[in-house]
């Protein structure tokens, strides 16, 4: 999906989907339509239990996303992975060339 050092888009600012636990503004951290770079992925994080005050450690299927350009507030780790799309390269001439060549002997 990511790598560290990707440029993604941010396609979604607005309120977290699914299950929400505790409430942290992201509308002042990102804009849709803009340009970032992925600093970091994770796949745990924190999870508290209202009714407990339990802390546990909950591993996810998707990761959370760091970008360089945005300073996280505690404790947060990143966004959700839905809120971005990979910016793909554009390819070299020589690159182009290639797969059009690996195209046609097919």
């Amino acid at each position: 999906m990511f790598d560290i050092g990707d440029k993604v888009v941010c396609v979604d600012a607005g309120p977290k989907k699914g299950r929400i636990g505790p409430i942290v503004p992201v509308h002042h951290l990102l804009r849709e339509g803009r340009v970032y770079t992925v600093a970091d992925l994770s796949y745990s994080t924190n999870q508290r239990n209202r009714l407990t005050g339990e802390t546990t450690l909950v591993f996810k299927t998707t990761p959370l996303v760091a970008l360089a350009e945005v300073q996280l507030p505690p404790p947060m780790k990143g966004f959700e992975s839905y809120r971005f799309r990979k910016i793909e390269p554009p390819m070299s001439p020589p690159e182009e060339v290639e797969q059009v060549r690996e195209l046609t002997e097919v």
